[in-house]
């Protein structure tokens, strides 16, 4: 592959990225999705948010799978898409590496006072 493939390709892919991004910021197009669906996927824009700040911290990763898993744990939701989103939590959490998020846990000072209460 050449270098000006690779430079109108990566064009290509900045501007549908550009172009979908003004499409999710029209307001228009937030009206047109039900309901329900912004409901579903309003936790993951939150955890979104929160994983990619710049001061996220390791704590912050943890509680916010467990507030996920909380939140979809919800018999309210279609049974196959509450279980397959947490299969996916389930999947994700399987692949990490448990040990530092479950310290991240032991040694926070609010969830280690409120345990100890």
């Amino acid at each position: 592959m050449h270098h000006a493939d690779i430079n109108l390709r990566w064009g290509v892919l900045e501007e549908t990225a550009k172009v979908s991004v003004e499409v999710i910021n029209d307001t228009k197009f937030t009206d047109l999705l039900p309901f329900r669906m912004k409901a579903i996927l309003k936790p993951f824009a939150i955890a979104n948010n929160v994983t990619q700040a710049t001061n996220t911290c390791i704590d912050h990763i943890t509680l916010t799978l467990g507030n996920l898993y909380r939140i979809y744990n919800n018999p309210d939701l279609d049974e196959p898409l509450r279980n397959r989103i947490l299969w996916s939590l389930s999947k994700r959490w399987r692949a990490a590496d448990q040990d530092i998020f479950i310290l991240s846990m032991l040694l926070h000072p609010y969830i280690q006072k409120a345990s100890c209460a």
